[in-house]
């Protein structure tokens, strides 16, 4: 079972655009263009970083947060929004039950990093956490 959700894909759902570039120190952003919204993300990111740095501008484009200057608290919106475009509760139920909490098993299923994963298991069991 394969849960990876082609975030590609989705940009292109929202009638957005996606295009890469070389940034220095930005992972990503979200701009106002002529045809709506327009992702950029570094052209240097490995899949995993660059499936997260997608999630998190669309989550500033779900969050409307896009050209509002930076936030943290529109950053850690953000953030949390793009863990539940990448990881529905859902899925990842489901994934627990069938195939138990093994990280190196997790990660390859919905194709995001360990700390995407740490995100979804703090916000379904936060008592676990202690948040």
């Amino acid at each position: 079972m394969d849960f990876v959700l082609d975030v590609e894909n989705l940009v292109k759902e929202m009638d957005a655009g996606l295009m890469t570039a070389d940034f220095k120190h930005l992972d990503g952003i979200v701009l106002d263009w002529h045809k709506g919204k327009l992702i950029v993300i570094d052209e240097k990111l490995d899949p995993y970083h660059r499936r997260w740095a997608i999630a998190h501008e669309i989550g500033h484009i779900k969050d409307n947060t896009v050209n509002c200057g930076y936030s943290m608290i529109a950053e850690r919106n953000a953030n949390n929004l793009a863990v539940d475009v990448l990881i529905s509760d859902e899925d990842f139920l489901e994934a627990l039950e069938n195939y138990g909490g093994d990280y190196s098993y997790l990660c390859p299923l919905f194709g995001v990093s360990s700390d995407v994963i740490d995100k979804k298991y703090k916000k379904l069991f936060p008592k676990k956490f202690n948040l």
